[in-house]
């Protein structure tokens, strides 16, 4: 059942209503009914609603209707029919009365509603509409429930309590018509299932005396996986299941305990795993960390409640056992996560390849299967392993990328190519119960052209399987999907680091000692630095002698051509040149549905999908527990706080491509987290490398996604001067929440003799492609003997390894792995060969089959449909964008650790109050699509003299690429916007001051399937009570973490979606329907007449006047003499491309360009001092207003030479505006 908080109706004569409906709650005088039919209602309901009608009509009329469920009559119809209001409480009501009109059309359908439909549940697991409980004790009904006191039984309601206790006369009248409905519908319970009786039994009572109920720990408000359904409370003071819970709660909380969403039990492993044992075990004893601590609810594997739960979790197992079937054959349960092989890929030690980069053709590489006998270790493999592919190619050699192996252990997809001229192709093939190759099986799935149009070889590479679309119980291990990464939407992005960032550990005036820098010595001889940050910020220097440091073994010592004028201390960041650009074919997430029959390229071609649309990189699939998939996923658009932003980062997404969003490693000194994978303990294992390795490998690390944000020791691309003895220069750091825990930990040292680095020398050998087994275990490819990451004449001798654990995998403090103990794999371990991709066969569960889609609410009637298993509305349709709060937003996107204080940019009305200088303050939000580059629009130009950026293209001369202005939107005071966007393209978000100005943007692509409704953010009031356990407080005080829930303003109900005066839902903002609607701020074509216009009267080249700017729209050999000035560096010589004299072009800002503090005659944020304060420019005649608004559109959108497009709304014409919606 939902009840909402939305003011339905205005009463348009106050004093008309009498007081009686304000203060009296007696029966209502309407004659009795005098017929025997009532139009909709069978003849044995006529009492129950000749008792609704006397009886219950008179207490909603008083106590509901006046401010929350009641509708005009003549609105009822078409507001109860829209679909953000389906499902709600409401009733029809007559506004000059506020009564329910007496007709029986009318009281029926309030009748109706107020009854819901009549299917056994109580919206706690059975029907979701229900306002009575059929089946159940009288109490359990919403409609009862929902308004009564949470002490008293309640549940959350929007409107506050209205019931103070059971005991309220209203209540005892509403519990009597719901006694009569229970009357004339029983229902009767079948018994539940043993183990679903053992659940409620010993289970249940269990949890109530460990204290899991209590409202901030696992009660329906809380911000985490396990929100369990409240018992009512026991009026003896001692918890009968059968008594205080309805069946439908009990139901709820069984599958909640399970997982609904991430996996609590490891019912496809090692029982005593299971994240809802170990989270509340002592460290010492097999617990990992828990926020709310270890120590006070389990003390061992032996405690009675613990060898209850696992005596419940062994009849699970053995109840899910029963239904798992594959290739039409039941599972035996013995086979349940028993391993009975490890797959690997077995190929030459030579072949270097870069993250992104796949047209190098390394043949010679095949899959190796070694079986393990029954009860066999991985260590100890009793049969002779066997080449699975070998005959598949009689032609030649070939190349075997990656794969993946089915649920069931009975197929096996994997990426392959045959040639250099031939690209990566997905094929699959099936096994027999020997795991042997069954003849005739091996079948091509993908079935792409060979290149692009442009030339570049098309590759579908990284497969996984995914749950299939014919399958909504997870019980079908052979019904699956294929998803994979694939660059056949033939977009590029640039795919490596704009600069070298590091952070200084030490040093003197001459030296700079950075300890996580770990590329062999001579790396960076030649190159400029940059300090970006600290007391030396703005200047540069040449790095004369790159060694490497004595105390860190692999850190780096870089001697400076002349000294800096203080000495390097843990504030100091840096950035190294990078020489070259990297501009490839990006990879997007794509799947398809293999099919069992004969015609192969047709069922690809029409279960065929590209999921992600983002011309970035997408990267390494994994499945979560949750249904969804994960993946590395590369922001790199530009710099931001004068750093270079390149994050692959670990991202998810829902069916279908729905609801991306970050899962971890946001912002993380690491340039790519991949691999990320589960342990049956709930935590992930990760890799950290670089997109410039040759090797393949990197670190390992361990994390927990519950954690939130982590505070990174060593990283400079946050503004934490922070050492791994977390301090600030000899100040404690404070986190800002109340018990901060590390969210990532590294398995192995990343400093001295026997350092695992994920980048550079890593003297203690390296890691790749961990995978998970059911028992805890980690299987994985290991290099012993040094690696130096950045050599490609490096040949690592990788072999496979199993990582196990002593004993607690974490230390005490959270941020390190511990008790690791590594086995190497017989069968998986040559010198003359490279072993790696290991995967576990087994027969393992599937992850949750269906997941949440979220679609915008929708007044044509359109509805989505369902294909391939995914909801799908129709093509071309635009999403939607509701963000909650974007200052709280980017605010987080700014300062992402848990630590300081948060600036909301809005100036007093902040958590820290600021100054309210207009342009600082945001009041709009700017919505933006990029237009996909074309490979020639990427290549890289030759540049001409010193101030040659390596990264100029025919685009830019620097970083960004095409972008339109989809629309720019007034944030509402709330500071929340509602907006309608194109979908399956690419887009970010810029936060705006009076002016227009850019004073933030996000810095990662984003996109919505058609239809799709986007959520960002949270209101900033139910925060503390949401998101500060993890993220910390607003202000940056830990004691000012927790708040009370707002339990009044529904996250839906905010200024930009719903209108108070017509009390109906907002449309969306829109900027257009089409892309031709969208503004292009081109530079010859919108910003050169500006020029010509009003600067080069004097700003030609020649002359005092001038002031060295020449604006004129003269062609140059890539660009124009006016493009070329603007872009000029403020220190030639320096190479530092950050740093331009007259505009901010890495981070498109033109809130830090002097060019616009100049025009406009005041301080902005540019580095440079204007000396000409209070003048604006030019005089006497200025810019006019669109004038100013083209330039700062230009810049803000990066300063590129193209513009989106050539034809497009000419800059600064008004963008469409907001209608209510009809």
């Amino acid at each position: 059942m939902k009840f909402s908080t939305r003011f339905a109706w205005t009463l348009v004569a106050f004093g008309a209503v009498s007081s009686s409906l304000i203060t009296g709650c007696g029966k209502r005088d309407i004659e009795p009914h005098s017929s025997v039919v009532v139009e909709g209602l069978e003849s044995q309901e006529l009492a129950s609603y000749e008792q609704f009608k006397t009886s219950v009509v008179p207490i909603l009329e008083s106590r509901c209707a006046l401010s929350c469920h009641g509708v005009p009559v003549a609105d009822y119809d078409e507001f109860i029919h829209r679909s953000e209001n389906a499902g709600f409480f409401y009733f029809p009501v007559d506004p000059l009365t506020g009564r329910i009109p007496a007709d029986d059309a009318t009281m029926t359908q309030a009748f109706h509603v107020t009854r819901g439909p009549v299917g056994e549940g109580d919206g706690h697991g059975g029907h979701a509409h229900s306002r009575v409980a059929y089946g159940e004790g009288t109490a359990f009904s919403p409609l009862l429930r929902v308004p009564l006191a949470g002490d008293q039984g309640g549940t959350p309601h929007r409107g506050m309590d209205v019931f103070n206790s059971s005991a309220d006369e209203d209540y005892r009248v509403i519990a009597d018509w719901v006694d009569t409905e229970l009357a004339l519908r029983p229902v009767a319970h079948a018994e539940l299932p043993h183990e679903q009786a053992v659940f409620r039994d010993e289970i249940l009572p269990l949890l109530v005396r460990n204290g899991c109920f209590v409202a901030s720990c696992h009660g329906p408000l809380v911000f985490n996986d396990m929100k369990l359904a409240m018992p009512m409370p026991s009026p003896d003071g001692k918890f009968d299941p059968k008594r205080d819970m309805s069946r439908a709660i009990v139901a709820t909380n069984h599958k909640i305990m399970l997982g609904v969403k991430s996996r609590f039990a490891n019912l496809g492993g090692d029982l005593k795993l299971s994240r809802l044992i170990v989270k509340n075990l002592p460290l010492e004893l097999g617990g990992v960390h828990q926020r709310g601590g270890n120590i006070q609810f389990f003390d061992s594997y032996d405690d009675p409640d613990v060898q209850t739960i696992l005596k419940w979790l062994t009849l699970e197992k053995k109840a899910l056992a029963a239904k798992l079937k594959s290739r039409d054959k039941p599972i035996l349960i013995e086979d349940i996560g028993r391993l009975q092989g490890v797959a690997f890929i077995r190929g030459p030690r030579h072949q270097p390849r870069r993250f992104f980069e796949f047209d190098q053709f390394w043949p010679g590489s095949d899959i190796i299967i070694a079986p393990n006998a029954r009860g066999a270790t991985t260590t100890g493999v009793k049969r002779d392993p066997f080449n699975l592919t070998a005959g598949l190619h009689p032609d030649g050699p070939v190349e075997i990328q990656s794969f993946d192996v089915r649920y069931d252990g009975r197929a096996i997809v994997f990426s392959m190519r045959d040639s250099a001229e031939r690209g990566f192709r997905l094929y699959e093939v099936q096994l027999d119960n020997n795991l042997k190759y069954i003849a005739d099986s091996l079948r091509e799935i993908s079935h792409f052209a060979d290149r692009l149009d442009d030339g570049t070889l098309i590759h579908a590479i990284d497969p996984i399987y995914s749950p299939g679309p014919n399958d909504d119980t997870g019980t079908v291990l052979d019904d699956v999907r294929v998803s994979f990464a694939s660059n056949a939407a033939g977009t590029y992005t640039p795919s490596d680091m704009f600069g070298i960032l590091g952070e200084a550990d030490g040093g003197d005036n001459g030296t700079i000692i950075d300890s996580q820098r770990p590329e062999a010595a001579g790396t960076f001889d030649g190159r400029r630095l940059y300090v970006v940050d600290g007391p030396d910020k703005g200047e540069w220097r040449k790095i004369v002698k790159h060694t490497n440091d004595e105390e860190s073994v692999v850190g780096a010592k870089l001697q400076l051509d002349k000294p800096l004028a203080h000495t390097p201390d843990r504030r100091t960041v840096f950035m190294i040149e990078q020489t070259q650009a990297s501009n490839l074919s990006s990879f997007d997430v794509w799947r398809c549905v293999p099919s069992k029959h004969e015609d192969l390229k047709q069922a690809f071609t029409e279960t065929l999908r590209r999921v992600t649309f983002r011309a970035a990189q997408d990267r390494r699939l994994s499945m979560r527990s949750t249904g969804e998939v994960m993946m590395t996923s590369v922001r790199n658009m530009g710099f931001q706080g004068d750093r270079p932003v390149f994050n692959g980062a670990i991202f998810r997404m829902m069916a279908g491509g729905f609801d991306y969003h970050i899962q971890g490693g946001n912002r993380a000194r690491y340039p790519i987290y991949c691999d990320s994978r589960e342990l049956p303990q709930g935590l992930e294992v990760r890799m950290g490398t670089d997109p410039r390795n040759y090797s393949g490998g990197g670190m390992l690390m361990l994390a927990d996604h519950g954690f939130g944000i982590h505070i990174e020791p060593e990283n400079p691309v946050d503004d934490i001067p922070l050492s791994a003895d977390n301090d600030v220069l000899g100040k404690p750091l404070k986190p800002a929440s109340r018990r901060y825990l590390p969210a990532t930990a590294p398995f192995f040292p990343e400093t001295g003799q026997q350092a695992i680095t994920h980048t550079g020398r890593s003297p203690g050998g390296s890691y790749r492609d961990p995978f998970p087994l059911p028992d805890g275990t980690i299987l994985v490819s290991r290099a012993v003997d040094e690696v130096n990451h950045l050599d490609p004449n490096a040949d690592p001798d990788w072999d496979i390894y199993r990582i196990s654990f002593s004993g607690p995998m974490q230390n005490r403090r959270g941020d390190a792995v511990a008790n690791v103990e590594l086995a190497k794999v017989d069968s998986g371990a040559t010198t003359d060969s490279a072993e790696y991709w290991p995967r576990p066969i087994i027969v393992r569960l599937k992850e949750k089959p269906k997941t949440h889609q979220k679609f915008a609410p929708r007044t044509d009637g359109k509805k989505p449909t369902l294909v391939d298993g995914v909801l799908r509305m129709p093509e071309g349709l635009p999403g939607e964008i509701e963000c909650y709060d974007y200052p709280l937003l980017q605010s987080f996107l700014v300062n992402f650790a848990p630590t300081g204080a948060r600036d909301f940019k809005v100036g007093l009305e902040g958590p820290t109050p600021r100054e309210s200088d207009p342009d600082h303050m945001l009041r709009y939000v700017r919505v933006i699509a990029q237009v996909p580059p074309t490979r020639d629009e990427v290549q890289p130009i030759s540049g001409d003299g010193a101030e040659a950026d390596p990264f100029a293209t025919a685009i830019s001369k620097g970083v960004h690429t095409r972008k339109l202005i989809v629309s720019e939107i007034p944030l509402e005071p709330d500071g929340t916007f509602y907006a309608q966007v194109p979908t399956e393209v690419p887009l970010i978000v810029q936060g705006l001051n009076h002016n227009k100005m850019a004073m933030h943007s996000m810095n990662r692509w984003f996109y919505l399937q058609p239809g799709e409704k986007l959520t960002f953010s949270i209101p900033r009031k139910i925060y503390p009570h949401l998101c500060s356990g993890c993220h910390g407080s607003l202000t940056g005080n830990s004691y000012e973490t927790m708040g009370p829930p707002d339990v009044v303003s529904a996250a839906s109900q905010v200024m930009a979606t719903w209108d108070p005066v017509a009390k109906r839902r907002r449309a969306a903002y829109s900027g257009g329907e089409s892309s031709a609607d969208h503004i292009s701020v081109d530079f010859r074509n919108d910003v050169q007449p500006i020029l010509d216009a009003k600067c080069i009267s004097c700003h030609d080249g020649s002359g005092p006047e001038a002031a060295g700017m020449d604006l004129r729209g003269t062609p140059t050999k890539h660009y124009t003499v006016a493009y070329e000035t603007l872009h000029r560096l403020n220190q030639p010589e320096s190479g530092n491309h950050a740093d331009k004299r007259f505009i901010n072009e890495r981070e498109g800002s033109a809130l830090e360009s002097s060019l616009m503090e100049k025009i406009l005659g005041r301080e902005l944020d540019a580095p440079q001092t204007l000396d000409t304060p209070g003048v604006p420019h030019p005089a006497p005649e200025g810019l006019t207003e669109q004038e100013l608004l083209t330039l700062t559109r230009w810049i803000d959108l990066g300063a590129t030479f193209l513009g989106g497009h050539s034809k497009g709304k000419q800059p600064g014409a008004p963008l469409a505006r907001r209608e209510t919606a009809q």
